[in-house]
């Protein structure tokens, strides 16, 4: 989304995604700031990006995304405070999870396996949309 939001097209001055997830909830979120006129052309964008993960992405996507999070997780354990922050929550619900298990765990992710929970939990029926600013809910409209 960045390299076609902001680099590509130019319609947004940010834009990045947020998850959270629970042992029975969760979410899942594109956030982005843009000028009101490029709302509609940036919403239009986004949720194409968002079907083409339910029909399938290629291998060298999924690759970059996964080397990416590899990486940023090892630059993100450089300090003891890291090392505990990632191990704690893991303590409560789960004996010996290791960053080498998370890791594990994100190479073993498959393209079908992004299909499938596409399919599942990024219908239109599940979104919810969110603005602030001078915009109003006819200034937009979801296609999906």
């Amino acid at each position: 989304l960045s390299r076609i939001l902001r680099a590509e097209k130019g319609l947004v001055y940010t834009v990045g995604t947020l998850a959270s997830n629970g042992s029975e909830t969760g979410y899942w979120a594109v956030k982005t700031a843009v000028a009101k006129p490029k709302l509609q052309q940036a919403m239009d964008l986004i949720t194409i990006e968002i079907k083409r993960l339910g029909e399938g992405i290629k291998d060298t996507e999924l690759q970059f995304v996964k080397d990416k999070l590899i990486k940023s997780r090892r630059m993100a354990m450089q300090t003891s405070e890291s090392w505990v922050n990632f191990h704690a929550a893991f303590a409560l619900f789960s004996e010996d999870y290791t960053l080498a298990d998370y890791l594990q765990s994100v190479e073993a992710v498959t393209g079908a396996d992004i299909s499938r929970v596409a399919k599942t939990y990024f219908r239109s029926d599940t979104w919810h949309l969110s603005m602030c600013g001078d915009v109003t809910e006819s200034d937009v409209i979801v296609n999906m």
